[in-house]
């Protein structure tokens, strides 16, 4: 606990500087990193097609289970509050949040939809984990979790990534073998 407030100052207060401060706040927005799903869930149908489509459905469904379970099984269970309640001298830039803060629903988000999109379009995929360490740093840096919440929720969101990853390549798979016995049924001649 004390390495996680040690670094929690060294973030947010040693490492700030004021004109960082307006990119931060921009990237910590959840505006910011739902309108960029948003942009990726468009751009990958309409440059990969049909996979592309299956891709951004998983990397959605990854986001939305992330959030969801973050929210509702993990904070609720641990329920650790947030370092803008227990520690003076907290550069807060946002306004309080009053749940709690382990794992971070931020890191846990962009994470999940990174992960899917990295493992089947690496070229795209290493853009948006760069951007998902910025937005989980961004948590820190305003002042609203410590470092463990951001990284417990990263890795929360990866194994949720991997989880509908593995969906993704099962499910296609059978439905590709469902198509294929199917089609082999209506050819062969009836006995």
């Amino acid at each position: 606990m004390h390495l996680d407030q040690d670094l929690f100052y060294i973030f947010n207060a040693t490492l700030s500087w004021g004109p960082l401060d307006k990119v931060f706040l921009l990237v910590t927005d959840k505006a910011f990193y739902f309108g960029l799903a948003a942009a990726t869930f468009f751009l990958l149908p309409a440059a990969y097609r049909k996979p592309g489509l299956y891709v951004a459905l998983a990397a959605l469904a990854a986001l939305v289970v992330a959030d969801a379970t973050a929210a509702q099984i993990w904070k609720p269970l641990f329920h650790r509050s947030r370092p803008c309640y227990e520690l003076p001298g907290v550069r807060l830039l946002i306004d309080q949040v009053d749940s709690p803060g382990f794992p971070s629903n931020h890191a846990a988000n962009v994470f999940a939809f990174a992960t899917v999109i990295l493992i089947h379009y690496r070229r795209l995929g290493w853009p948006l984990v760069a951007i998902g360490a910025l937005v989980a740093y961004s948590r820190i840096y305003v002042g609203v979790h410590y470092p463990a919440d951001v990284l417990a929720g990263a890795l929360w969101g990866v194994l949720i990534g991997f989880v509908f990853t593995s969906l993704h390549y099962y499910g296609t798979a059978l439905a590709t073998r469902w198509t294929y016995l199917a089609r082999r049924r209506r050819a062969l001649p009836p006995k």
